[in-house]
């Protein structure tokens, strides 16, 4: 069955931050029957959690919702990062080696349409340097460096005290990391008792896990390993906020929970 024009926007809405255009979206998906939605991603051999399991939840629910996901594979702009080679066929096996955990994850990629945008550039380069030379006389540079810094990139969850080192490798959780290395990453995260506002390991857990799992269990070790079941972040929160739940097992409720999506031993209690 076709989902309904108020099952498109609640599954965008479930994604996104705001809608800034409500009326003119509201009037597209009633004339287009299946509206394209882009994704951006850059390729990366660092393939963090957000962007390998997160865009995978994400572009799931678009694709049931019956819109036509394209995925735009920023090859050419790859190349402005000095931590990988700048050589363009390098950078395509990064972002085939990128699509590969996307199907290990589960993405939905038969439903799914690769663009990459380096085919793009030379099929319409006449078109594409005229307008970036237009932009790069209009626009200061401040202004494009601060709308750069934000397009198509999916906001990395803090988990540590510093949140200057969240890109570094021994902080960031990444899709190929082992557990060795995930148990330290997640026994250094910050979880404030009794704080769920800005807390950084409950965003995973209601951005990942929930989405992921539909539930989340916590095992209490002072009610002799009991398990508690939350249907809900809603749930979660009150009796994380009353002191009902421990911050420690809850950090080894969500590291069982990553280990279980990357297959990983689960860690010991």
């Amino acid at each position: 069955m076709e989902p309904s024009c108020y099952e498109r926007i609640a599954a965008l809405r479930s994604i996104g931050d705001h809608c800034v255009y409500a009326d003119e979206f509201w009037l597209l998906l009633q004339k287009k029957n299946a509206p394209i939605c882009y994704v951006w991603f850059e390729p990366t051999p660092w393939m963090d959690i957000t962007q390998g399991l997160l865009k995978t939840i994400y572009v799931n629910k678009m694709v049931k919702a019956g819109y036509i996901v394209k995925i735009l594979i920023a090859d050419w702009f790859a190349q402005r990062n000095h931590r990988i080679c700048s050589n363009k066929y390098v950078i395509r096996k990064i972002g085939f080696y990128n699509i590969e955990m996307w199907k290990a994850a589960g993405m939905d990629l038969d439903r799914v349409e690769l663009v990459w945008f380096s085919d793009v550039l030379e099929r319409h380069a006449s078109d594409y340097w005229p307008l970036a030379l237009d932009v790069s006389r209009k626009c200061t540079l401040k202004r494009m460096a601060r709308v750069g810094s934000k397009r198509g990139r999916i906001s990395l969850l803090d988990i540590v005290t510093d949140p200057y080192n969240m890109r570094e490798p021994k902080w960031n959780i990444f899709m190929h990391d082992k557990e060795c290395a995930l148990n330290g990453k997640i026994s250094r995260a910050v979880c404030p008792p009794k704080v769920a506002v800005c807390n950084p390991c409950l965003e995973y857990i209601k951005y990942v896990m929930f989405p992921w799992f539909g539930k989340f269990e916590v095992a209490q070790k002072e009610q002799s390993g009991v398990n508690k079941s939350f249907e809900c972040m809603e749930d979660l929160i009150v009796d994380y906020e009353s002191g009902d739940l421990d911050p420690l097992n809850v950090k080894l409720a969500f590291e069982k929970g990553i280990c279980k999506i990357l297959e990983l031993p689960e860690p010991s209690c």
